[in-house]
């Protein structure tokens, strides 16, 4: 176990086993959205009601034969090569390129997927605009305009599209763009 998105998952999980957490709402922010992703894929949404993606890195970013959607592996490498070196374990088992394909079908909770579409570091046609065909149950909302963090740049948006869909109403979501 280390720096991955199982590692994650396990964590994510035996913390609501132990504190007997039931009927939350999972919410991620950019790494965090595949934490979200591979625990729900891993142990399903027994304790889950609702899942929060904001800036999402799945389904798989990196372009590859079976992937022409990614992105090429040198915009990753030109990333790692500007990260300081003490950044202790961020990049070393490149967790940006984790393939979350095969969790996207297994979630059975109602999931909110909220991405910037100036988003530079995960761009929207690679990441969120491809999960309507991988979740059931996926609202994506693209937020115009908006950088990767839309929660800081765009935080009115971002926090009335995620207290609507918390409380059910889905009048908030169409009024967050």
């Amino acid at each position: 176990m280390g720096y991955d998105y199982d590692t994650f998952a396990a964590d994510l999980s035996q913390l609501l086993e132990h504190l007997d957490l039931r009927d939350v709402v999972l919410c991620g922010f950019s790494m965090g959205t595949g934490e979200v992703v591979r625990y729900l894929g891993e142990y399903g949404s027994s304790r889950v009601s609702k899942a929060v993606l904001i800036g999402v890195i799945p389904p798989f970013v990196l372009k590859t034969d079976d992937n022409p959607e990614g992105v090429d592996r040198e915009v990753f490498e030109g990333i790692k090569a500007g990260i300081a070196t003490d950044r202790y374990a961020f990049f070393k088992g490149d967790t940006w390129l984790t393939d979350f394909r095969a969790d996207l079908p297994k979630i059975d909770v109602p999931t909110l997927a909220l991405h910037g579409t100036a988003d530079r570091i995960l761009p929207f046609a690679v990441t969120a605009a491809r999960l309507s065909g991988l979740i059931d149950d996926v609202t994506v909302v693209p937020v115009e305009a908006g950088p990767h963090n839309i929660g800081w740049a765009h935080h009115e948006e971002v926090n009335r599209a995620l207290l609507g869909f918390i409380a059910g109403t889905t009048a908030a979501l169409k009024s967050a763009v």
